[in-house]
């Protein structure tokens, strides 16, 4: 790519910070030359992002889950080095020769595929071929019985022989599983085999040229297995008699092989260790009885012993020389059929097919990520270098997952969380008013956390539910599990005063009312108690009556006495205010108000101006440099309340 710019890109303050405007391809690559303390993101997590996924895949090459400006960096390097001009990164998900750099090896190879492709398509070489295209993968290899894996199933070959050969092979090395979760033989297996065969075949055919190695001819490898185990055991046996003939018995070790007679022969009538007695009865099956004529009652004295010992000498020889035992299950005709120049041509052109095709998928992969970049990272690199999204009401930022519907309001400030408790921690220094939700959609469970800027608590409390729809239309239950509170407008500094006067006057009536209801109930209970108790009187006329206090009357009577009272106490408040001049006590009453209602609007106007999104993206895993103030129209937007 030649003729980029040398300078950063113009840098504009829109919102409450600066912010680099990329508007092209060209202040794409002017990036390089901006200062990280002017970027206004220098990392982001992978996750909670409203962008695609193949995208930020490829972004994140190192797989750790983060994206820095490193990378976008790196990304915008590697698209240099193949794109002919910047204005290629158009946000088009198609690309042809005439976009790439053929100058450069980089460019050169991609065009290759892309003709490659666009020809095995039925297209003309020179038209464009579209990030769709490239999930025909069918169409795309000629070859189908090769993916590129480096594994071959036996079903990949034509013939029948390179079938069985590939099948003996796996079987012998172990078996690969291809990325369709098919079996099959790797390359590496496969070159192994081809190395070490024709050496194992010289050492299996040099056996059947001397007698000496195969003394017994075929039952030979029997006999020699079950002599090996014992070898040791009756080495170190008659060693033992040879000693004891020398030094005591406590010198030997506590539990021979056998017990040690007066002459030096081992007697297989007479007990034998038992961890051994299996070995040597085979031994003796094998051996001795087989190729010796040996009786069971027969003892084996030193010198019959060291006679078979020197008969297996060449094959022993023999035997230590195995190129490898993995093949001893094969004979030499298998071998030689395995070893077929036709079969090894069919097998070694297949896995050269499919590192063509390793190639082809590379370069794929390549031409994959670069229509990738070409439709996406021109609005990515905008949104991690300027972040437009905060303030731009036509397109929200890449964080923000969704809108939650909840007490009659809109949240549109909704950020994945990944640990609402953790996140919680540092959240909370960012003055923002936060409610943590579990998300339910079906099987899957996600949290979320919401800003509220606008308007007031009322209604948000643990427990609430409401709905949650992400940026692709998806519905969500939603329930408020965590609340961090906050200032959330000056509406709310205004009447908190109010609201703390309300719940005061509230709460000493409730207090006298209970007073005074005790009192009543107590006189009620007093008055019906002794009214039981008064005895009745009769008059000269018949008329009874009772001698006690007043009782229910007396009550009501003093009922009325205080509602007369409480009415006097109205009505000379009333006379004397109408008595005041109405300009003092409009001044009395607003100077009033104002001691009381100022300084809680300054205090709520200082927590307000102290909001800041960057700290609560902080807690999300970003990097972010300018703090992010919110603005009263950015409130407004960030949080509607219910139109009537």
């Amino acid at each position: 790519m030649k003729n980029l710019p040398s300078s950063p890109p113009p840098v504009l303050r829109r919102g409450t910070f600066p912010r680099p405007n990329i508007r092209s391809g060209e202040d794409l690559f002017r990036l390089r030359y901006l200062d990280r303390s002017q970027w206004v993101v220098l990392g982001c997590p992978v996750e909670g992002l409203h962008f695609p996924k193949e995208t930020i895949d490829a972004l994140n090459g190192n797989g750790d889950d983060r994206i820095l400006c490193e990378d976008l960096l790196r990304t915008i390097d590697w698209l240099q080095t193949r794109l002919k001009s910047a204005n290629s990164i158009d946000g088009n998900a198609s690309v042809c020769t005439g976009d790439l750099d053929l100058t450069n090896p980089d460019g050169l190879k991609l065009a290759e595929t892309i003709q490659r492709i666009l020809i095995n398509l039925g297209r003309d070489k020179e038209g464009s071929l579209s990030l769709q295209d490239l999930t025909n993968e069918t169409a795309l290899f000629s070859d189908a019985r090769t993916n590129g894996d480096g594994v071959l199933p036996p079903n990949a070959a034509n013939s029948e022989d390179a079938q069985a050969a590939i099948s003996a092979i796996l079987k012998i090395y172990g078996a690969t599983t291809d990325r369709t979760g098919e079996e099959g033989l790797g390359c590496a297996p496969f070159t192994e085999f081809t190395g070490v065969a024709p050496k194992y075949l010289s050492w299996l055919l040099e056996a059947s040229e001397q007698e000496d190695i195969l003394p017994f001819k075929d039952k030979t490898n029997a006999a020699y297995k079950a002599f090996s185990e014992t070898k040791p055991l009756l080495d170190s046996w008659f060693d033992q008699c040879r000693l004891q003939q020398i030094t005591s018995k406590q010198d030997l070790i506590k539990v021979p092989l056998q017990t040690f007679g007066d002459k030096e022969a081992f007697d297989f009538t007479k007990p034998i260790h038992p961890e051994h007695e299996t070995s040597l009865a085979r031994f003796f099956d094998a051996v001795l009885a087989t190729h010796f004529d040996c009786k069971h009652d027969t003892p084996l004295d030193r010198k019959t012993w060291s006679s078979i010992k020197t008969k297996f000498e060449p094959h022993e020889e023999w035997h230590s020389r195995n190129p490898d035992t993995r093949l001893d299950n094969l004979d030499a005709d298998t071998i030689e059929a395995l070893l077929n120049p036709d079969v090894l041509k069919e097998i070694e052109d297949l896995f050269a097919q499919d590192s063509i095709i390793a190639n082809e998928l590379e370069r794929m992969e390549e031409l994959r990520k670069l229509l990738l970049f070409k439709r996406d990272l021109l609005s990515f690199a905008r949104e991690f270098a300027a972040m437009p999204g905060i303030y731009d009401p036509s397109e929200p930022a890449i964080f923000q997952t969704g809108t939650l519907f909840l007490a009659g309001r809109k949240f549109h400030l909704c950020i994945h969380v990944e640990d609402p408790t953790k996140h919680a921690k540092l959240a909370s220094e960012s003055g923002l008013f936060l409610i943590y939700c579990e998300i339910l959609g079906g099987d899957e469970k996600r949290h979320v956390v919401a800003a509220v800027t606008d308007g007031t608590a009322q209604g948000l409390a643990a427990g609430r539910h409401g709905l949650f729809y992400d940026r692709s239309g998806r519905e969500w239950k939603a329930t408020i599990i965590r609340i961090v509170p906050q200032a959330i407008s000056l509406k709310e500094g205004f009447l908190a005063p109010f609201q703390r006067l309300g719940e005061l006057i509230a709460t000493q009536f409730e207090k006298i009312s209970s007073a005074r209801e005790k009192k009543i109930h107590a006189s009620l209970e007093k008055g019906f108690t002794e009214a039981e108790k008064q005895p009745v009187t009769t008059t000269q006329t018949g008329t009874a009556h009772s001698t006690t206090a007043p009782g229910i009357g007396g009550i009501l009577a003093g009922g009325g006495v205080a509602f007369a009272a409480l009415s006097s106490s109205l009505a000379f408040i009333t006379t004397s205010l109408s008595k005041v001049d109405k300009v003092n006590f409009l001044y009395t009453a607003t100077g009033f108000l104002t001691v009381i209602i100022l300084p809680s609007i300054i205090i709520v106007a200082r927590k307000l101006r102290r909001r800041d999104l960057s700290i609560l993206l902080d807690a999300s895993g970003w990097a972010i440099n300018p703090r992010i103030k919110i603005t009263r129209s950015l409130s407004r937007r960030l949080t509607e309340k219910r139109k009537n």
